[in-house]
């Protein structure tokens, strides 16, 4: 996690809007920088600014007593307090550079209502979102900071301990136990991937062992036979394999003749079903015997054909002429006949 951009106004001793960029000159090129001023300049509201931006949650409140209330009706542990007396509106916004390495801004803000310094106060406002879009992510204060937590890898505790280091906070880090001072230098550095690494190499060393010694477990229990014994092992094996040898040669004919059966099988069947259309086709040729006659006494006609059309035709002219006297010889008697 690194911090980009510290935007504050109206945070307790600091009045009016201020921004403070890591990205600009000269704090870009500064690999080092002190935060520096007389007491109430606002050394500490900036990281209080951070701190409220993040988490909602700001150092100098943690050991406060909160049962007393003030004129606003909110506990002295409210971080609504650090709201700068006389003012109607407070923020805080951080910009930084996420575990994932995109940028991010969250954002708390707190107003009086009707933007008046004499307005009650309301609840505070928050927001978290991704720069590379403007994309906000949430805008609830408790998923705020979740994503806060998810996204800088450090829980408030941690950031305020191993980041922020308030006043008389350093020597609370030194003093914390091994194992928390150890979560957060990891979460720092990038290097809790290294304790993974070692922890899976741990676990997989045991099992590893835990093979061995049941493999040597089981080799203790193994005495050596006599050479005897152990002769008349081999000679078994030596027999075994020599049955194992003949029983696959037998399976292997077996086989072959299992194929040369199955083959003939389908060749007798081939057979019986050539047979069978055989004997169809012999059916359908002496249904047709009557049709091949009557074809062969057509072949035979086919040359008189054109005669016999011929003669055909001169019937049909023979008939015409015919007709044509008959008619012919009937008007001509008529023609002749005397007339009454």
């Amino acid at each position: 996690m690194k911090i980009l951009r510290v935007a504050l106004e109206n945070i307790a001793s600091i009045a009016g809007a201020y921004v403070i960029d890591f990205r600009a000159e000269p704090l870009n090129s500064a690999s080092l920088f002190a935060i520096s001023g007389p007491t109430g300049a606002g050394k500490s509201t900036l990281l209080d600014a951070i701190c409220l931006a993040l988490y909602g949650e700001v150092p100098r409140l943690d050991g406060v007593e909160g049962g007393h209330k003030n004129q606003d009706d909110v506990t002295q542990t409210d971080p609504r307090t650090l709201l700068r007396k006389g003012c109607a509106s407070a923020c805080a916004e951080v910009d930084f550079l996420g575990g994932d390495h995109l940028e991010y801004r969250a954002r708390w803000e707190v107003r009086r209502a009707g933007n008046k310094t004499d307005g009650t106060l309301q609840s505070a406002d928050a927001a978290f979102i991704r720069l590379s879009d403007m994309q906000p992510l949430a805008v609830k204060a408790r998923e705020v900071r979740e994503l806060s937590v998810e996204k800088t890898g450090l829980t408030y505790a941690q950031f305020v301990r191993a980041v922020i280091l308030a006043q008389n906070q350093f020597a609370a880090f030194l003093k914390s136990r091994d194992d928390e001072r150890a979560g957060i230098l990891e979460a720092l550095t990038g290097t809790e991937r290294f304790t993974k690494i070692s922890q899976a190499i741990f676990a997989r060393a045991k099992a590893e062992q835990e093979k061995v010694f049941t493999l040597q477990s089981q080799l203790g229990g193994l005495a050596p036979l006599a050479a005897e014994a152990r002769a008349s092992a081999e000679s078994a094996a030596a027999a075994a394999e020599n049955e194992v040898a003949r029983l696959e040669k037998n399976t292997a004919d077996a086989t072959a003749h299992k194929r040369w059966h199955d083959r003939l099988g389908e060749l007798d069947a081939a057979i019986d079903a050539a047979a069978k259309r055989q004997t169809a086709a012999e059916t359908t040729l002496t249904a047709a015997a009557p049709r091949r006659e009557k074809l062969h006494r057509h072949e035979h006609a086919l040359p008189l054909a054109p005669q016999h059309a011929a003669l055909e035709r001169g019937l049909v002219h023979r008939n015409e002429r015919v007709e044509a006297f008959a008619e012919a010889e009937f008007l001509s008697r008529h023609a002749s006949a005397p007339r009454l």
